[in-house]
C-alpha cells in the first residue's frame, strides 16, 4: 500500500464530498481510515452506503482530535500517510502530485498543498511559529490590536506561489512518511483540539523538511469553530498554553492524563 489516508469524522457536513474528491481523483493505491467519533449514526450510514471501501473505526466517544487521529495512524499501512480533514475537497492531481513530490525530495518530512477557501481566495496554510503576545489576542476581541503581528504570524508577506519550507502547516491537510511517526511519535494527545499540528511540525523539523507545496491545490471549508463560540476559544486557549509550556520548559515532554510529563520517547498507548 502507498499511502493511508487518515480522516477524523465527528459530524461533519462535507464528509461525502471529501471522500468522493479522493476516490475520484487519486490513482495512486491508497486505503482510506475513516475514524468515527459516534455523533451522527446517519451519516455514518450513508458513508458505509456509499463508499463500502472505506476502512471505518469506531470510537466510543469523542476523544478529541489528536487522540481520535491517533487511532487512525496506528491502523495506517501505507508507506506515506495522509492526514486529511472531513472538509477537505481535491482536485485531479493533488494527492497523486504531492506523493510524487515528496518521493522525490527524500529529505522532506511533512508536506502541505495550497488551501483555498470555499470562494476560491487564498487560505493562510503555511504559518510562522506562534508566539505568546500574539495567540492569546487573535481570536479573542483584542484582535484588532495586533492586526501587524497576525499577518506575520499567517506569512501574508510570503509568496505562496512558491515552495518553500516554513514552519508548520495547517493540520487539515498533511502528507507525512510513516517513518516520521515512527521517529518523533503520533500526535500529542494533550491536545483536545488545535495547535497539534503545530507541535507535530516542530518535531518534524528535527529529523527532516516541512514543506508547503502550491503546486497543487485544494478546498478546505474550514468552519473556524474558536472565532464564533465561547467552548472552542477556550479549548483554543487551553492548546496555546500547553503549547508554550511544553516547548519554552519541557521540550523533551509531553503531558499525559493521569502521569505528569512523560518523554517524547516512551510508548503513549492508552
Amino acid at each position: 500500500m502507498k499511502v493511508s489516508i487518515v480522516t477524523l469524522h465527528t459530524d461533519d457536513k462535507f464528509i461525502l464530498e471529501t471522500l468522493a474528491s479522493v476516490y475520484k481523483t487519486v490513482k495512486t493505491p491508497f486505503e482510506y481510515i475513516l475514524v468515527d467519533n459516534n455523533k451522527n449514526k446517519e451519516r455514518l450510514k450513508q458513508i458505509q452506503e456509499k463508499f463500502p471501501q472505506v476502512k471505518i473505526i469506531k470510537n466510543p466517544k469523542n476523544y478529541g482530535y489528536a487522540r481520535g487521529i491517533n487511532v487512525g495512524l496506528q491502523e495506517a499501512k501505507g508507506e506515506y500517510v495522509l492526514v486529511l480533514n472531513p472538509d477537505i475537497v481535491v482536485f485531479e492531481g493533488t494527492i497523486d502530485g504531492m506523493i510524487q513530490y515528496m518521493k522525490n525530495h527524500n529529505d522532506i518530512a511533512v508536506l502541505g498543498p495550497k488551501l483555498l477557501n470555499a470562494d476560491k481566495s487564498l487560505q493562510y496554510s503555511c504559518r510562522r511559529y506562534p508566539d505568546v503576545k500574539t495567540m492569546p489576542f487573535r481570536r479573542g476581541p483584542l484582535k484588532k490590536w495586533v492586526t501587524t503581528s497576525v499577518a506575520a504570524y499567517e506569512m501574508h508577506d510570503f509568496d505562496h506561489k512558491e515552495v518553500h519550507d516554513v514552519d508548520w502547516l495547517c493540520g487539515g491537510f498533511l502528507l507525512i512518511k510513516k517513518e516520521v511517526f515512527e521517529k518523533v511519535g503520533l500526535m500529542d494527545e494533550f491536545y483536545f483540539l488545535y495547535l497539534d499540528d503545530v507541535d507535530f511540525c516542530r518535531r518534524a523539523h528535527t529529523i527532516g523538511r516541512v514543506t508547503y507545496f502550491p503546486e497543487v491545490e485544494a478546498i478546505h471549508s474550514a468552519s473556524y469553530e474558536s472565532k464564533k463560540r465561547l467552548f472552542p476559544f477556550l479549548i483554543h486557549i487551553r492548546s496555546m498554553v500547553y503549547y508554550h509550556l511544553k516547548f519554552l520548559f519541557f521540550p523533551d515532554f509531553w503531558l499525559v492524563k493521569g502521569k505528569g510529563w512523560q518523554s517524547c520517547n516512551r510508548d503513549r498507548n492508552q
